[in-house]
């Protein structure tokens, strides 16, 4: 089967061969809204990398003579997050070498509003997020990175498992959480693991909806733990803002294997002719607003409502 990811370009795709040991419909629960499956043939000059699920492998990927090679004796919710990771590092990578960048930062989709939230670690862009989309009009991009496309002013989002401190959610809700949670991990911001849970199951748990991308309307830089608060409007008549403190370098993002592996299997695959360009546009004057909040944990909402009224 064929997997792409029709934001970047219709014409990149993974070649994904997974021998019966996944059905369509499971995959494809995974994959969606941010990349589709298509089993017509494609031009093989359009294929940037192939991935293979195989039973004799000992790790739980092997990356060689530019296939990856995944163990498809794993537990399942492990090997399809171990598929979603390599497609994501190999689209993310696809996108960056089109002109994104790959911002630390979470985001809403408000009426066609892109909402970046900027926030140190446990400073709670996870709680916000949890928050605002129990409001139907707001949807989840992306709860840590996203790629932007400061000449496009768009913003993917590539989420798959999202984990959730005891301190981002309502006793019922960690419940469930907990149950349908993928795996556990430590953490140091708090006693219990945290557990990892995968976008979709968080969805459905919050009744909300995900977006596959977003126009960025505005930037949200939030701190959380401040005594006075306040809320700090500047308006930004230009697209081209300063977001350079957001931008993660890919070699710091992932294990140094998996991420030199994709990069290796883009950059042999990727027909020069079909990769999007980076250009500079110097006619993109789109007006992005810049809010600084400061405030607790008992205004989150105060804030959003009032982010609400800044957007209608």
């Amino acid at each position: 089967m064929i997997i792409i990811d029709k934001r970047i370009s219709a014409n990149c795709s993974v070649q994904l061969e997974v021998h019966n040991r996944i059905s369509c419909d499971v995959l494809q629960y995974w994959l969606s809204p941010f990349f589709c499956i298509q089993n017509e043939k494609v031009h093989t000059s359009h294929i940037i990398a192939k991935i293979e699920v195989k039973t004799d492998i000992e790790q739980k990927y092997l990356y060689y003579n530019n296939i990856f090679y995944v163990n498809a004796d794993m537990q399942l919710n492990t090997l399809l997050y171990t598929l979603m990771s390599i497609l994501r590092i190999l689209f993310k990578y696809t996108a960056f070498l089109s002109g994104y960048q790959n911002l630390h930062a979470a985001c809403l989709k408000y009426k066609n509003n892109g909402i970046l939230v900027r926030a140190n670690r446990n400073e709670g862009k996870t709680t916000l997020l949890l928050n605002a989309v129990q409001d139907e009009d707001f949807l989840l991009v992306a709860n840590d990175q996203v790629m932007y496309s400061i000449n496009d002013n768009k913003v993917l989002g590539y989420p798959a498992a999202v984990g959730i401190r005891d301190n981002s959610c309502d006793i019922e809700k960690q419940k469930r959480i907990n149950e349908r949670a993928l795996w556990f991990i430590d953490d140091p911001f708090q006693i219990n693991q945290k557990p990892v849970v995968h976008i979709k199951d968080l969805s459905q748990i919050y009744q909300c909806h995900i977006a596959e991308s977003a126009n960025l309307s505005i930037l949200i830089n939030y701190e959380k733990s401040m005594q006075k608060e306040e809320l700090i409007i500047d308006n930004i008549e230009q697209t081209k803002i300063n977001l350079k403190s957001l931008i993660l370098p890919f070699e710091q993002t992932y294990k140094d294997y998996l991420l030199k592996s994709c990069m290796d299997a883009v950059e042999h695959y990727m027909d020069k002719d079909i990769l999007l360009q980076s250009k500079d546009n110097n006619d993109n004057n789109t007006s992005i607003l810049q809010v600084n909040i400061k405030c607790g944990l008992a205004r989150i909402n105060d804030m959003l409502d009032e982010i609400k009224c800044i957007l209608s």
